[in-house]
């Protein structure tokens, strides 16, 4: 694994503008799975960087840096781009913002351990979108979170394409009915992690040359003898608009329990849970205007079916409890 230290100290020259988000918290509850999460998922930030001669860096309220050397950017018509620009930004590195956004750490047939996931996107000042530059890309830097070590099985990944079946996909995921939580799993891209250890506490660094989300994370590997994990409930409001995560205790990782099993439950992936593992089961629905949430703490057994009952809930309630799994 190459030691990127050298790389980003050589700091071509610094701008930091401060950061701007809109925090507001809707005072009523929201319709379905797909707006409780648009509501109470990580915000934007939205940052001003501009590109010239030099490199400038710019970097979100949690830490992110993103550095942005000369002709990193271009304009649709592939020309370099100079001048002032957009950057919007989305940070999570904790399992609450990763429930609260429904944005969990799994491949589509796997765990993975995140060091965080970011969101991001740029466009000039007039609104334009802006590419990055495939020769060039954006440095980026993440910073290392309390308790975490420096992990050199860390790799890059994206947000998986989800074509679904009637493109040719193989082995898609189900589709959510209107309102319901989209599906969301990663794929690696074949892009490298290195590391900044020049300042306490250290950091991931890479490139990327893509924009939308990006995931710095490790595949989990257990040794001890896996299970398929089922859940049912004791009544369900809306089948259609519920949505199941387990939450694994002791490693940064959210799973979502995509797969439906008759009439109303949810099932892993087959044969992918551990076997001991401790786990939170958070499951969350929304009918009439009312939202509900079932939540139960489990030691995973051989061929485990656990049972969940629902209680009335406000989406403050909701978030609240989500914001104690971190």
């Amino acid at each position: 694994m190459r030691n990127f230290s050298k790389f980003f100290v050589l700091a071509l020259g610094i701008f930091f503008v401060a950061t701007g988000c809109d925090n507001s918290t809707p005072t009523t509850n929201a319709a379905n799975a797909a707006a409780f999460f648009e509501q109470q998922g990580v915000k934007s930030e939205f940052l001003t960087v501009n590109v010239g001669t030099t490199a400038q860096t710019v970097t979100g309220a949690k830490g992110t840096s993103f550095t942005f050397a000369p002709n990193a950017l271009l304009n649709a018509n592939g020309t370099p781009f100079t001048g002032a620009a957009k950057v919007e930004v989305k940070e999570i590195y904790k399992r609450a913002d990763m429930l609260l956004s429904n944005k969990p750490t799994q491949t589509r047939n796997g765990f993975l351990v995140s060091a965080g996931e970011f969101f991001l996107d740029v466009k000039d000042a007039a609104g334009n979108a802006l590419q990055i530059n495939p020769r060039q890309g954006i440095q980026v830097g993440m910073p290392l979170q309390a308790g975490q070590q420096l992990n050199d099985r860390m790799q890059l990944w994206a947000q998986d394409s989800l074509k679904g079946a009637a493109n040719g996909e193989i082995n898609p995921l189900p589709q959510p009915a209107a309102g319901g939580a989209q599906p969301f799993v990663w794929q690696a891209n074949g892009f490298g992690v290195g590391f900044n250890t020049s300042s306490a506490p250290g950091s991931y660094v890479f490139s990327v040359f893509n924009k939308g989300w990006t995931n710095c994370d490790y595949l989990y590997s257990d040794p001890r003898p896996k299970t398929t994990l089922h859940v049912k409930f004791t009544t369900n409001p809306n089948n259609t608009n519920t949505t199941v995560f387990m939450v694994p205790q002791g490693i940064n990782s959210v799973i979502s329990l995509y797969t439906p099993e008759a009439p109303e439950g949810r099932m892993s992936y087959t044969n992918s849970v551990p076997i001991g593992m401790q786990t939170v089961l958070v499951a969350i629905s929304f009918h009439n205007g009312k939202s509900y949430l079932a939540s139960q703490t489990i030691t995973v057994g051989a061929n485990h079916t656990e049972t969940l009952t629902f209680t009335e809930k406000t989406d403050a309630e909701i978030t609240a409890f989500m914001q104690t799994l971190n």
